[in-house]
């Protein structure tokens, strides 16, 4: 399923004047390109990743290895994007 601005109406919910940067939990959204539905697919309501989904699983997982003054908690692969928390613990 295509991203369609006919149906899908996305407004930015941050909050304004807000420093993203200091510390705190935060929750994001990475999407695909164009929203495509590329790292797997949903079945009778289960996410079911192809091959492409192991792989953002992953990466997710091994990001404290790179990015050290956060914890990347829980996170989910839908099939057009990652939904997670990141708590950010000390200035980088």
């Amino acid at each position: 399923m295509r991203y369609d601005t006919s149906k899908h109406h996305r407004r930015n919910i941050c909050l304004r004047g807000y420093d993203h940067s200091q510390l705190g939990a935060y929750f994001i959204t990475i999407c695909t390109r164009d929203r495509m539905c590329i790292l797997g697919e949903i079945v009778n309501g289960v996410m079911h990743l192809n091959e492409a989904g192991p792989i953002v699983a992953w990466t997710w997982q091994d990001l404290p290895n790179h990015v050290p003054n956060g914890i990347w908690d829980a996170f989910v692969v839908m099939p057009n994007r990652v939904h997670g928390t990141i708590i950010i613990t000390s200035p980088p």
